[in-house]
């Protein structure tokens, strides 16, 4: 089996390897689930987002024919479970995450409806994840990263995530890690298969989500509050990462 997870608030950890391994809020992961407690999830503390469970191996001929017709790749995924990363986390992968953010605001009306069209986004999407090579694993068995280049990458992120509205430099943020900024980039990448910066702006349209979702904020409010005092500049970074613009994000989301 394959268990697909998002943490659109609040955190939650994931039992790899009899190893605990820590997804932030924003961020999706995707593991394969064995027996036992191996791809088990706890919340950290309050908690909401999204987890699909999927068996590759025992769709029905129906199924298989119907994902050929929608350009599902069936055995690229059985090669997810069978081949894939022991853990991966998914903030690189941007169309993953709208379509797990997604997954998160359900209309009232045509639910039924709403979810099929986004699990075939999902399933669509997660048979184009590569197998091997620039995974995110969040450090499980992640060859080649020094311990202290993996405490650096770790520090930045605890950093960005603590300063979302700031809108840090790259040197800046360097400096509160006590590396120089090309030493946090190799660093970051090396650690998390993502460069700081497409990180970061994941991350703080992925919170700018959650606060249009959540709260009645004007969008200009919440573009300060990711760190964006131009309101076109944010909408158009916003486009880029959850395919509309943040009004459009938010009356879908609420629509019904």
């Amino acid at each position: 089996q394959l268990l697909v997870g998002y943490c659109r608030s609040g955190s939650c950890e994931v039992s790899v390897r009899g190893l605990s391994r820590h997804v932030p809020t924003g961020d999706g992961f995707l593991c394969p689930r064995g027996g036992g407690r191996e791809g088990g999830v706890s919340p950290a503390g309050p908690f909401s987002g999204a987890f699909v469970l999927l068996d590759p191996y025992r769709l029905p001929r129906q199924t298989l024919v119907t994902f050929e017709d929608f350009e599902i790749d069936t055995e690229a995924l059985r090669l997810l479970v069978s081949q894939g990363p022991s853990f991966r986390l998914l903030g690189d992968c941007l169309e993953l995450m709208r379509v797990l953010g997604e997954l998160c605001c359900v209309p009232r009306h045509g639910a039924l409806g709403y979810l099929k069209i986004k699990l075939v986004e999902l399933l669509r999407d997660l048979s184009s994840v590569p197998t091997y090579g620039g995974s995110r694993d969040g450090g499980v068995g992640a060859p080649g990263v020094a311990g202290a280049r993996r405490t650096h990458a770790h520090a930045a992120q605890g950093e960005m995530v603590r300063n979302v509205a700031q809108a840090l430099t790259i040197s800046s943020l360097a400096g509160r890690c006590g590396v120089s900024a090309t030493v946090l980039k190799e660093s970051f990448r090396e650690t998390f298969g993502i460069p700081v910066y497409a990180w970061y702006r994941s991350y703080r349209m992925h919170r700018a989500a959650d606060l249009l979702l959540g709260t009645s904020r004007p969008i200009s409010e919440i573009a300060l509050a990711v760190g964006y005092s131009n309101p076109s500049k944010f909408s158009r970074a916003f486009c880029d990462c959850m395919g509309c613009p943040p009004s459009a994000w938010r009356k879908a989301c609420r629509k019904g």
